[in-house]
């Protein structure tokens, strides 16, 4: 419906009718816990129409017109209550017959549930409709690691039924051969296996918000340094004896913390598996000494791999990473000489790599102190929020046009920076928009409207009205942009034509020509021979 549309039905008397009958229903009664049939597709709330509440007649003799009996807002109190849970379970079984026989995914089934309660708002089924699987296990990737903590969550509340399944099937004559079930069947037999996920699933929501915070398109390796260090910290408070972790002050000390030597661990009996992993502990009956000692055991051993595989490819071991810090907000507004030191570190790595000169290096050293030291710029500095500001636009202001060395050393290390998602866009996004035989410019379109939707923040947040305004003149100008296109290729394969057609005319006028040179000279020759001899 246009905006005209609408205007016009909210005027209008069935409209007014409606809203006034709502309007005076104050209470609920009996007549409206009856009052919709079991045929409705949808339990009546305050916003429907008079055309789908029911009407009870009149029991005077005199005809008085029937007037509609308001329904209760909710659905506890009323007949529709129960009607719409049968009415909502036929909705997910047929638009799941559909989505099979369409041959579509169920992932995009399930995608366009989202959608009903907006295109249908006064329906209560549209609202309650869920075709996603919520008890379902996820897979786990050990890649994106980005949808490990999901997959550990949901692992944790389907495991109780699972286990149901393999002693249900374990009562069976007949087992499943299937590898899969063997794993699991073997994963069961762990009683401690809750506890072990429960540890898991709080290191990956430790480990996340790092990965995600730095998957982005934004320059972020001058806060690398110090995200990285703090979450290498809490990892180690895990295992590493506080005395040791406290004598590593620095990032290089950090990574140095050697995790196979026993007088750098705590003690089996001190390490802590979290709040979580106690919680599913509680819930063993009578667990043994030796399997807590054991699932302890691997719990440190795991931290122990995570610390390792972060230290081996941790960028805190360059000097770089480290002095890049120096463009971090927080350090300039803390401490501008602990900022120059950083600055220095990376002035050395840039100027014996070739990217400086000695002379720029100074400068700009000179440059970061006055910039760092103006009242102005600390005040610029305190308040930047990197969530919601880009770095690079921060340093272009305080460095204006006075401090070209400076600026030329922020475009430097800025450049060096650089998240996943690119990457990760350019397998996955694509893939998810290609089809057979699609032609480049489809192609090219989907993805750019897949950009918008995503950057709108799902199609749920398109603001419709203003993202289609003028789309009808957009979408004639495109058509007679396409019309101008086909005309301009069928008049250049015309012209290719006519030019072929008076090459091949002339070519033939030639070939002639060459004939009729060729038998005079052939004339001429005989004619020399003859008066020769």
């Amino acid at each position: 419906m246009g905006i005209a549309a609408v205007s016009s039905h909210a005027v209008s008397k069935k409209h007014l009718t409606a809203v006034s009958i709502v309007q005076s229903a104050s209470q609920t009664n009996i007549r409206a816990f009856f009052g919709a049939g079991p045929n409705l597709p949808c339990s009546m709330t305050a916003t429907t129409t008079s055309e789908c509440v029911s009407t009870v007649p009149s029991t005077s003799a005199e005809s008085v017109p029937a007037k509609p009996v308001a329904v209760a807002p909710d659905g506890k109190a009323s007949l529709n209550g129960f009607l719409v849970k049968k009415c909502v379970t036929k909705a997910e079984v047929v638009w799941c017959l559909n989505t099979i026989a369409t041959h579509e995914s169920f992932r995009s089934a399930a995608a366009s549930a989202a959608l009903f309660p907006i295109m249908f708002p006064t329906c209560d089924v549209a609202k309650k409709l869920q075709l996603g699987s919520i008890l379902f296990p996820l897979k786990f990737c050990s890649v994106r690691w980005l949808e490990n903590g999901k997959a550990l969550a949901r692992a944790l509340q389907v495991l109780p039924n699972v286990v149901k399944y393999v002693e249900h099937v374990k009562k069976e004559k007949k087992l499943p051969a299937c590898g899969s079930y063997a794993h699991v069947e073997t994963a069961v037999k762990d009683e401690m296996l809750p506890v072990k996920l429960a540890f898991m699933l709080s290191v990956s929501e430790e480990l996340e918000p790092f990965l995600a915070e730095f998957q982005t398109e934004k320059p972020m390796l001058p806060f690398l340094a110090t995200a990285l260090d703090g979450l290498l910290r809490s990892l180690l408070g895990r295992i590493v004896l506080k005395e040791k972790l406290d004598a590593a002050g620095t990032f290089s000390k950090l990574i140095k913390i050697y995790l196979e030597n026993p007088n750098n661990i705590i003690g089996i009996a001190a390490f802590d598996i979290g709040l979580a992993a106690k919680s599913e502990l509680r819930k063993i009956t009578k667990p043994s000494h030796t399997a807590v000692v054991s699932v302890k055991k691997e719990c440190i051993l795991f931290v122990k791999v995570c610390s390792a595989k972060i230290i081996e490819r941790s960028p805190l071991k360059y000097k770089l990473t480290r002095g890049a810090s120096c463009l971090n907000p927080a350090v300039c507004a803390a401490s501008v000489e602990a900022g120059q030191k950083q600055l220095n570190i990376a002035l050395e790595v840039l100027i014996e790599h070739g990217r400086l000169t000695g002379l720029q290096g100074e400068r700009a050293s000179r440059s970061y102190v006055q910039v760092c030291s103006n009242s102005t710029a600390q005040v610029r500095l305190r308040k930047f929020d990197r969530a919601r500001e880009r770095l690079e636009k921060l340093w272009v202001e305080l460095c204006a046009s006075s401090h070209e060395e400076l600026l030329l050393f922020v475009k430097i290390v800025l450049c060096l920076s650089h998240g996943n998602s690119s990457v990760e866009r350019g397998f996955s996004v694509n893939k998810e928009c290609l089809v057979e035989n699609m032609k480049e410019e489809s192609l090219v379109a989907q993805r750019l409207v897949y950009d918008e939707v995503s950057a709108a923040g799902g199609v749920a947040e398109v603001d419709v009205i203003d993202m289609v305004r003028s789309s009808n003149i957009k979408w004639k100008e495109d058509l007679e942009r396409k019309k101008k296109e086909r005309l301009d290729v069928l008049d250049a394969e015309r012209e290719k034509k006519r030019t072929a057609a008076l090459v091949k005319e002339l070519e033939s006028k030639k070939q002639k020509l060459m004939e009729d040179a060729q038998l005079q000279v052939s004339m001429l020759q005989q004619e020399i021979e003859s008066l020769k001899q």
